[in-house]
């Protein structure tokens, strides 16, 4: 409530209460929950999106073990390093003949296919042989089957890819 002197010399009293402010650490704490929880939202969909959560979860569980404390001697420094065999299969790259289905990183099934008239397998979303006039097929499948731009398929088909099991 608040009081006003007129001219008059008379006071008129307004009956609606001033308005509250809002505590600065409320402000505060509210956005940088905000900023937090949004950020982890987008980090969220991009590992998702990527695919690299299921990789993320492997690499963190093996640093880790490595990490931790073990009652075990410690192994030879000579060891050989055990390479990681990628989870993904990338559409038009190479696989072993015979492996059975992979799976693209969009969840997609992967067919290892051959390429008509040679001795080459492609990882492919089409079942049965591949058929390319192409100097570049790998490209040309790429582009035909991601509906990705020569320079993204470029790009694409650098990404390590699961070589497949060779029927085993």
């Amino acid at each position: 409530m608040t009081t006003y002197l007129e001219r008059s010399s008379t006071s008129v009293t307004d009956d609606t209460p001033a308005p509250r402010r809002v505590p600065l650490w409320v402000v505060v704490s509210t956005g940088v929950v905000t900023v937090l929880l949004v950020g982890l939202g987008v980090g969220d969909v991009v590992m998702r999106l990527s695919g690299l959560s299921g990789r993320l979860a492997a690499v963190t569980t093996e640093t880790t073990m490595a990490s931790s404390p073990a009652a075990a001697p410690e192994a030879p420094a000579e060891a050989p390093a055990v390479v990681a065999v990628p989870e993904f299969s990338v559409i038009a790259t190479p696989c072993a003949p015979l492996s059975t289905d992979g799976v693209t990183a969009d969840g997609s099934v992967a067919y290892c296919v051959p390429l008509q008239s040679t001795d080459t397998y492609l990882w492919s979303l089409i079942p049965g042989e591949l058929v390319s006039s192409s100097p570049d097929p790998a490209l040309a499948i790429c582009m035909e089957q991601t509906l990705r731009s020569a320079a993204d398929c470029g790009e694409y088909l650098a990404r390590p890819s699961n070589p497949g099991d060779g029927g085993r």
